[in-house]
């Protein structure tokens, strides 16, 4: 598990005083080239060199550009590519104030974005008690029309984090307050439909600072995260492994959150790509007034769905089997098709189905999957690599 105090490429104080100085952080997410060594550019900042080699991936960290209560004002930022140009390849002119905490991000690819300069004020006060602080920056110039950029921000069950169902390419969410906890994120389509950035879980402490980059594009560099702590450190976080097929770490007990008491115990067999599945429901309507039942109620239902699976996804058939007593041999019991079950794996986690019965009930429907416990998803998720 990834643990944000421990992130930085070099942290050795555990908390961060803050400063009244004007200080810039300089942070190269641009990625133009896949050799890491020849994405590095030099900074200059009104004709002085203040950083002389930021490679992509890399902070800076805070640096002082002016004393405290001085205002550096109008001040022409230059960025040489390669590191140390004859001219640069960005010139921008900022209003800087006194007493502030920026974050100078280069970002762009020269194909699908320009390469450009975003700046950000940071805001490295402390959050509220037992709260982490955390922002989001999207960086990742993943199309070259800024609507196609569009992304929104989730958990790993599908659900948006902090409203952010439409980031753009060079916005941002503003800093938010998280609980102490463990966090699984992710970046998607606007509709959660497709999960374009899988983060590995991570951990935010009471008291932690943290920007949140979603960088790359796929080609160059791969998507990814980086991350930016309140001292102005900054590394590339894990993200989890592509989910291109079932595994056996599927295994376990899984329920459907908007239906309660009732749920799926699913297994799969990777030797033959088989999964079995039974389902714990119920009849349609309540028994009637007269009808009692020694175990259980008499509108219980004991369903079964089986079949084989190619890559994440699975057609099975689905059965219903009725007529056994409790803890006998079953022989008069019978199993029945009565219908089909869909079901695709969006990741170790979760899972969408579709079931249909074929009978006279025309019972069909959509179904929202995630497991009981999170007892198994480290297994599965170490095996999907």
């Amino acid at each position: 598990m990834q643990h944000f105090r421990f992130i930085a490429i070099s942290l050795l104080i555990s908390s961060w005083t803050l400063t009244s100085a004007t200080e810039v952080n300089v942070v190269n997410l641009a990625p133009f080239d896949d050799v890491i060594e020849d994405t590095a550019v030099s900074i200059n900042v009104n004709g002085t060199e203040i950083v002389n080699r930021v490679e992509y991936a890399f902070s800076s960290g805070y640096l002082e550009i002016a004393e405290p209560g001085v205002a550096p004002g109008d001040t022409l930022v230059e960025i040489f590519l390669p590191a140390g140009a004859a001219a640069p390849a960005i010139s921008v002119n900022l209003d800087l104030a006194a007493d502030i905490q920026y974050t100078w991000v280069i970002i762009g690819d020269e194909n699908n974005q320009p390469l450009d300069l975003l700046t950000l004020v940071d805001d490295n006060a402390a959050p509220g008690p037992g709260n982490g602080k955390m922002r989001v920056v999207h960086v990742a110039p993943i199309a070259p029309i800024l609507i196609d950029t569009a992304v929104s921000v989730r958990n790993d069950r599908n659900e948006l984090v902090n409203g952010l169902a439409e980031l753009f390419y060079a916005s941002q969410s503003g800093y938010f307050e998280l609980p102490n906890a463990t966090y699984d994120l992710n970046v998607s389509t606007p509709d959660g439909a497709n999960r374009l950035i899988d983060l590995a879980p991570l951990k935010l402490d009471a008291g932690d600072i943290v920007t949140v980059y979603a960088v790359g594009e796929g080609f160059n560099q791969e998507l990814g995260f980086f991350a930016i702590d309140d001292a102005g450190n900054g590394a590339l976080l894990d993200v989890e492994p592509p989910f291109n097929t079932m595994n056996q770490g599927l295994n376990g007990a899984w329920v459907s959150p908007s239906v309660e008491s009732q749920g799926f115990m699913i297994e799969v067999y990777p030797e033959n790509h088989f999964i079995f599945m039974t389902w714990f429901t119920f009849d349609t309507t309540f028994p009637d007034a007269g009808e009692t039942a020694v175990v259980g109620a008499p509108n219980q239902r004991w369903l079964t769905a089986s079949g084989t699976y190619d890559g994440t996804f699975a057609n099975m058939t689905l059965y219903n089997t009725s007529g056994g007593i409790f803890n006998q041999n079953n022989t008069m019991s019978e199993t029945a098709e009565i219908g089909t079950f869909l079901i695709d794996f969006n990741d170790c986690r979760t899972a969408q189905a579709i079931y249909v019965f074929d009978d006279d009930s025309g019972l069909a429907g959509n179904l929202e999957l995630e497991r009981v416990s999170d007892a198994n998803v480290s297994f599965c998720q170490a095996i999907s690599e």
